[in-house]
């Protein structure tokens, strides 16, 4: 899977070169919701489309945001996994793999904690606490008040130093090493994720003369060889900072859960570099999320991230006067995340609308956890099989499938629509609007989310009003538009019901055809 892209569909909707405020309303809640706007939301904006600012700030404040940003960083951090190396072979759960998507959520619930309470950004390297559930509980050495559930803020009880995000067993558990690799990998990751810098894009040319089968000729090479120096003068002493979290029994869930003070000075012996971020020496980790947040490059890296995810596509040498502005906003704000994505949902890049000949609008493609919560916030169905949310993972489900990232094999977002996630949003469709349409069939009409204008008695040639009267509502809950009654796909949508009805005979069953029809609609996927 290459690159974060945007697709582009030709939609006629407007002739500037700024989205309309209905369609940036639309742009913006699914980004920083995962929902579509509401119809009072969306009558609001169409009212008066200065009223999408404050639309926008609540969105930010919105008990959403968080959630959204586990997806987001996820794309960043690849911990939210269930292909995460370390196998205890005594580790009792009912579910392995899901327990560690579970494990690889901790760094991600840190980062939706600092929004959710809109703390500074540097908190994610600094914190004092981490997020645990009761599953993580049971095995990880931190508080926990017996019956408690759900994700909460706790604290480590093993004497491991504060550090947020890079004190976190999540972390470590989906970034292992090895005696010989002795923290390389890890060191390699923190600066990969939170100042982007990743030893493994820099070219390298290698000396075809070092025999790599001879361990002593390797590590000579490391400390002598001018290319190797090149990366592991900075590299190595980031390593060093990590032996606490060192193991060497990859089956024992004791001693990969727990921090081993008494290990930290075991760079002495398999590195020979002392702790240090790039160039100021430390004293070791309890040092290193300060030396980390104070770093120029981390805001900058925080920023590009922010922007990345939000445009679904990388940065460019063109996109550097917004964020530089973002940059400077962010710092200037103390970092805060709900700032920083509320600047950029106000980025003229951001509200692009037609921009060439063909009218053209850059069109991005849900995400599957987005698909899913959109879903649910139109029909009330989350795909659930025992407990696991089907769209969100991956050995049971079809997070990757539906154009996801799994965290090891696929590491970025599928950039356009292919088989599999057209698949997908085809099978979350059927189920979806089959438990729609047998909750709101049971329902009064007063009382239904979706089915307000018809009560399921009435037909095209009986009542041709309340029918296109209901189709426009779908159309604007579905797709986020206005559609008028004399519509030619308002008789394409009829037509469908018509032809559902003439092979079932059932004025719900034919509805329910219908509502697939527009949660399978790619306008639906493509936003």
């Amino acid at each position: 899977v290459t690159g974060v892209q945007t697709c582009a569909l030709p939609i006629s909707d407007s002739a500037s070169t700024e989205m309309s405020a209905t369609r940036a309303l639309v742009r913006a809640s699914l980004d920083l919701r995962g929902i579509r706007p509401s119809e009072e939301e969306f009558e609001a904006v169409e009212a008066d489309p200065g009223a999408l600012d404050g639309l926008l700030d609540d969105f930010v404040q919105d008990d959403r945001f968080p959630d959204r940003l586990i997806s987001l960083y996820h794309e960043v951090y690849l911990t939210q996994t269930e292909g995460i190396d370390l196998r205890p072979n005594n580790l009792e759960a009912d579910d392995t793999r899901f327990f560690y998507w579970e494990v690889g959520q901790e760094p991600l619930q840190i980062i939706a904690e600092v929004a959710r309470e809109d703390l500074p950004y540097t908190t994610i390297v600094t914190a004092d606490w981490t997020m645990a559930n009761e599953d993580l509980a049971a095995w990880f050495p931190v508080e926990w008040t017996e019956g408690d559930t759900g994700w909460k803020k706790t604290r480590y009880t093993d004497g491991r130093p504060a550090g947020g995000v890079i004190a976190t067993n999540g972390l470590w558990w989906r970034y292992t090493t090895t005696e010989a690799n002795a923290n390389r990998r890890r060191a390699n990751a923190l600066t990969r994720i939170l100042v982007c810098a990743d030893y493994l894009q820099r070219p390298i040319a290698f000396d075809q003369d070092i025999n790599l089968l001879d361990e002593a000729a390797i590590s000579d090479a490391l400390h002598q060889n001018p290319t190797c120096v090149n990366c592991h003068v900075s590299l190595d002493p980031i390593a060093a900072h990590l032996f606490g979290f060192y193991w060497t029994n990859f089956t024992s869930p004791t001693e990969g859960a727990t921090y081993h003070a008494g290990k930290e000075t075991m760079w002495e012996d398999l590195l020979g570099t002392p702790p240090g971020w790039f160039g100021t020496p430390t004293r070791g980790f309890v040092d290193l999320g300060a030396a980390i947040a104070a770093d120029e490059r981390f805001p900058t890296c925080a920023v590009q991230q922010a922007f990345e995810r939000m445009l679904r596509r990388d940065a460019t040498v063109e996109d550097t006067d917004d964020l530089v502005a973002l940059r400077e906003d962010f710092i200037s704000g103390d970092m805060r995340l709900k700032s920083l994505y509320r600047d950029i949902v106000d980025l003229d890049v951001y509200r692009a609308g037609d921009v060439d000949s063909e009218r053209g609008v850059p069109i991005k493609m849900m995400t599957p956890d987005v698909l899913a919560a959109s879903v649910q916030a139109l029909t009330g169905f989350s795909w659930m099989r025992d407990e696991i949310d089907l769209m969100r993972t991956d050995q049971r489900g079809l997070r990757a499938l539906a154009g996801g990232v799994e965290g090891v094999l696929v590491k970025r977002p599928s950039p356009a629509p292919g088989a599999t996630v057209i698949l997908s949003q085809a099978a979350l469709a059927e189920e979806a609007a089959q438990s729609a349409m047998a909750e709101e069939s049971a329902l009064a009409q007063g009382d239904r989310r979706l089915f307000t204008e018809v009560d399921f008695t009435e037909t095209p040639d009986t009542d041709r009003d309340a029918f296109v009267a209901q189709l426009q509502r779908l159309t604007l809950l579905a797709l986020g538009r206005r559609v008028a009654a004399d519509a030619p796909e308002i008789d394409d949508r009829i037509a469908l019901w018509e032809a559902l009805y003439a092979q079932e005979g059932s004025i719900a069953g034919a509805w329910q055809g219908v509502l697939i029809a527009f949660l399978r609609d790619p306008e639906y996927l493509l936003y």
